[in-house]
């Protein structure tokens, strides 16, 4: 059995990204997931998700985003593959929503610009019919990130991940990618 300094047990796209860097870095990492891509019992399965720049959870998150965004377009200039699609990410909720105030607070004391109430951003994007007193924030830098696209990416330069074949199955495990 081989040994290793790091493992990363779980290879969706937070681990497969994380063991990436790792082994870019010249740690000694194995990566492990019990579950094939795009298992459906995973976090990363399915086409997208969605890239917030500035993300309510915390204003720290800020500082990732921007490291994340610049590795997204490193691996899309590696691969070949598109994996960010540019667009703006509208967040809205009732006045005094936690999610939209910490969105605002994350910005890190950047300028928001676009609509800032239900009734502007209807005025912007008709598709919306937002109540008017809802407070809104854009992203304009956000985007759609293709999961299935950076998996595939991340796996074909994973060196070291491997997923265990199904249970009670006789195939050995392959490797991850």
């Amino acid at each position: 059995m081989r040994a290793c300094d790091i493992a990363v047990v779980g290879l969706g796209l937070m681990g497969a990204a994380t063991l990436r860097a790792l082994a870019a870095r010249g740690a000694d990492v194995l990566g492990f997931d019990p579950l094939a891509v795009g298992e459906r019992r995973g976090s990363s399965h399915g086409s997208c998700r969605v890239f917030r720049r500035f993300n309510f959870e915390n204003p720290a998150y800020t500082a990732l985003s921007d490291r994340a965004f610049a590795g997204w377009r490193a691996l899309e200039a590696e691969s070949g593959t598109t994996i960010l699609m540019p667009c703006p990410v509208l967040e809205a909720g009732p006045r005094g929503s936690a999610l939209i105030d910490g969105s605002r607070a994350a910005t890190s004391g950047a300028a928001m610009t676009g609509p800032s109430t239900g009734g502007e951003a209807n005025a912007v994007f008709p598709a919306f019919r937002l109540p008017d007193d809802w407070d809104v924030v854009v992203q304009d830098d956000g985007g759609i990130l293709l999961a299935e696209a950076a998996l595939r990416a991340l796996g074909a330069r994973s060196a070291t991940a491997s997923r265990p074949a199904p249970h009670g199955s006789s195939q050995q495990p392959a490797a991850f990618g």
